[in-house]
């Protein structure tokens, strides 16, 4: 039986960063299900909220998370960070 690995893309080269690890860990036979998060500074853009209450839901539910960089806005009165969130 394998893992349920939680996978979060995030911003910028996140999406390929994340999706290049996923590749390696396949190609050495690494076995687990891949559960799909939508996080960061786009969701926030879309829905107003970095990530939503299901998905942290979601994430407890895995084994492990693989996280690609997210956005993180400077200054006060910005959004928190998913990684502070997590």
């Amino acid at each position: 039986m394998g893992y349920k690995i939680a996978l979060i893309k995030g911003d910028g080269v996140g999406p390929e960063v994340v999706s290049s690890a996923v590749q390696v860990l396949n190609e050495v036979g690494f076995d687990a299900e891949y559960v799909e998060i939508r996080a960061g500074l786009s969701l926030f853009k879309e829905i107003g909220k970095p990530l939503e209450e299901e998905e942290l839901s979601k994430i407890k539910e895995c084994d492990a998370a693989l996280k690609g960089p997210v956005a993180t806005l400077p200054g006060p009165g910005t959004y928190s960070s998913v990684n502070v969130l997590l």
